[in-house]
C-alpha cells in the first residue's frame, strides 16, 4: 500500500478535499491513490480522526457512494447521524449554559470544537465534539461550578488536572470547565482573562476572538494531544483551515498572543504539521513567521515526520523530554512549566479536597438559606 511508502498518506488524502482555495479532488482518485485494499483501513482512519461525517457529506455531494464497500459506507453515514444527534443535544445545552452563567454574572467563553463548528462551519453538525469546553476566570471557578450544579450538573474532579480544570456531567452532556488554557506554568503569563475579556458574541455562546481561537487551535493539540499523536485528530486541522479562510488577517494578532504566552514554537509545530499535510499557502506563511531556530526546527520536523509521538505513546516521560519541553520558546519557559507541573501533581489531592469542601460548604449554606425562606 502507498501508506507504507508514505507514513501520512491517509492524513493527506483525508484532508485534501477540505483545503480551501484548491479544486475539490474526486473521491475515486483519492482512494485509488491509497492502493488496493485501502478502503476499509481508510474508513477506520476517517472515523478515528473525527472526519467520518465530513466524508459522508463529500460522498453524498459527489454521488460517489460506490467507492467504499456497503458496510464502510454505512459506517461513515452512521457517524454522521451520530454527530448530528450529538450536535443537536450539545447545541441546546450550550445555549442553556450560556444563559445560566450570564444570569449568575460569570464571565466565560466556549472554546475548542463546540466553538469552532458554530463559528466557522457552514454545517456545524458535520464537526463532531465530545463535550463542551468552557473557560472562566480562575477567581470565578467556584461560582461557575455552583451555577452549573444548580442546573443539574454533577462535579467530577481529578487530582492530576484539578489545577486547571474539572468535569461537570448531566446525562449525556459533559462540560470540561477550565480556569486556565493549559496546565499552569505552560504559558509565560496567565491567558484566561485576556481571552475572556476579548470575547465575541456568537449568539449560541460567547467565544474567543478569531485571534484567540487561532492561539488555542495552535497550542492545545501540542501539549494535550502531542500534535500528531494517537489522541489527536485531523478534524482540528480542518478547524484551522476554516478559520484561516474566514479570517486571514487574524494571524498578526495571534502571533502577538503567542509571544506573550511564550508558545511561539508550539504554534509553529501545529502550523508546520498543517503545512506538511496540505501545502496550504496560509499554513506555509504562518509556519514561516513562527519558526524557531535551525536546530530545533529540524529536530521537531523530524519528530513529526517520523511520528514519534505515536511510537512513544506509552512513555509520557520520553514525550515530555523529547517533544513538549522543546515546544516551549526557551529553557526558562521549559523549566517553569516543569516545576509548576511538579507542584501541581504534588498538591493535586489536597487541591481537589479543598475545592470539594468549598463546594459542600456552599451547598449547605444555600440549603440553610432556602430553609429559612420556606419555614
Amino acid at each position: 500500500m502507498a501508506r507504507n511508502e508514505d507514513r501520512h498518506a491517509f492524513h493527506r488524502a483525508a484532508l485534501k478535499p477540505f483545503v480551501p482555495g484548491t479544486p475539490t479532488p474526486r473521491v475515486e482518485e483519492l482512494v485509488a491513490g491509497l492502493g488496493p485494499g485501502a478502503q476499509t483501513p481508510f474508513t477506520d482512519f476517517l472515523l478515528q480522526q473525527g472526519m467520518g461525517p465530513l466524508w459522508d457529506k463529500l460522498l453524498e455531494t459527489q454521488q460517489a457512494g460506490e467507492v467504499f464497500s456497503t458496510e464502510d459506507r454505512q459506517r461513515l453515514h452512521h457517524s454522521r447521524l451520530q454527530a448530528t444527534g450529538d450536535y443537536l443535544l450539545q447545541h441546546h445545552n450550550l445555549k442553556a449554559v450560556r444563559s445560566a452563567l450570564d444570569a449568575a454574572g460569570v464571565e466565560h467563553i466556549t472554546f475548542k470544537g463546540c466553538h469552532t463548528r458554530e463559528a466557522y462551519y457552514p454545517e456545524p453538525a458535520l464537526r463532531p465534539a465530545v463535550d463542551l469546553d468552557i473557560l472562566v476566570p480562575p477567581e470565578e471557578k467556584l461560582k461557575a461550578i455552583r451555577t452549573l450544579q444548580g442546573e443539574g450538573y454533577h462535579f467530577h474532579g481529578k487530582p492530576e488536572n484539578i489545577s486547571h480544570e474539572c468535569d461537570l456531567v448531566k446525562g449525556k452532556i459533559a462540560i470540561d470547565l477550565h480556569w486556565d488554557i493549559l496546565r499552569p506554568g505552560r504559558t509565560r503569563v496567565p491567558m484566561a482573562d485576556e481571552l475572556i475579556n476579548d470575547k465575541v458574541d456568537y449568539r449560541s455562546h460567547w467565544g474567543p476572538s478569531p485571534a484567540g481561537t487561532l492561539l488555542l487551535i495552535l497550542v492545545h493539540p501540542v501539549f494535550n494531544k502531542y500534535c500528531n499523536g494517537p489522541r489527536s485528530s485531523l478534524v482540528r486541522l480542518v478547524d484551522t483551515l476554516q478559520l484561516l479562510e474566514r479570517y486571514p488577517n487574524c494571524l498578526e494578532e495571534a502571533i502577538q498572543l503567542l509571544h506573550r504566552a511564550g508558545l511561539v514554537t508550539a504554534g509553529w509545530i501545529t502550523a508546520n504539521w498543517l503545512q506538511q499535510l496540505t501545502g496550504h499557502e496560509q499554513a506555509d506563511h504562518m509556519a514561516a513567521l513562527l519558526q524557531p531556530g535551525y536546530v530545533r526546527r529540524h529536530y521537531l520536523e523530524w519528530w513529526l515526520r517520523t511520528d514519534l509521538s505515536s511510537r512513544w505513546q506509552e512513555s509520557a516521560a520520553i514525550i515530555h523530554l523529547g517533544f513538549t519541553l522543546p515546544a516551549h520558546d526557551n529553557l526558562q519557559d521549559a523549566l517553569r512549566a516543569t516545576q509548576t507541573a511538579r507542584e501541581a501533581r504534588k498538591h493535586g489531592k489536597a487541591t481537589l479536597k479543598a475545592l470539594e469542601q468549598a463546594l459542600e460548604a456552599g451547598y449547605h449554606k444555600q440549603q440553610h438559606t432556602i430553609a429559612g425562606q420556606n419555614p
